[in-house]
C-alpha cells in the first residue's frame, strides 16, 4: 500500500484506514466514514461479527481523533453532542471506548485502534 496523501481514505481487506489532514477535510468526510464503520463492524445483532474485525483510526492529534472519530457518548438528540463513533451506533451496538488503550472495542469484539500523527 503506497502513501495516503491529505484526507485520503483506503478500504483494504480486513479494516479501513483514515487519514484526516485538516477541519475541512473532515467535515467533507464526516458522514461517510461513520456509516462505512458502523457498516463493516456490527453485524445483523449486538454479537453478531461484522465484517471487519479490526481497523486503524488514524488522526492528526490525539484531540482530533477523541472528539471528532470517536465522539463524546451523548445523545444524539443533545445538541450539543457530537457525531463520532460513539453517537451513530445504537445503544446496544455501541463500542466501549477505552482511551488509556486508545481503542475501541465492539460488543462482538471487533476493534478499532487509535493513532495520531504526532
Amino acid at each position: 500500500m503506497g502513501v495516503l496523501g491529505p484526507s485520503e481514505s483506503v478500504s483494504a481487506t480486513g479494516g479501513l484506514v483514515e487519514l484526516a489532514h485538516s477541519r475541512r477535510a473532515r467535515v467533507r468526510q464526516d458522514a461517510h466514514w461513520r456509516r462505512v464503520v458502523r457498516a463493516n463492524m456490527c453485524g445483523a445483532t449486538p454479537l453478531a461479527r461484522g465484517r471487519w474485525r479490526h481497523i486503524a483510526l488514524i488522526a492528526e492529534t490525539g484531540a482530533d481523533a477523541r472528539d471528532v472519530m470517536v465522539g463524546d457518548g451523548k445523545a444524539v438528540s443533545d445538541p450539543r453532542a457530537g457525531s463520532g463513533l460513539l453517537q451513530v451506533h445504537p445503544k446496544h451496538f455501541r463500542p466501549t471506548y477505552e482511551p488509556s488503550k486508545r481503542r475501541l472495542t465492539w460488543p462482538n469484539g471487533a476493534v478499532a485502534s487509535i493513532y495520531n500523527g504526532n
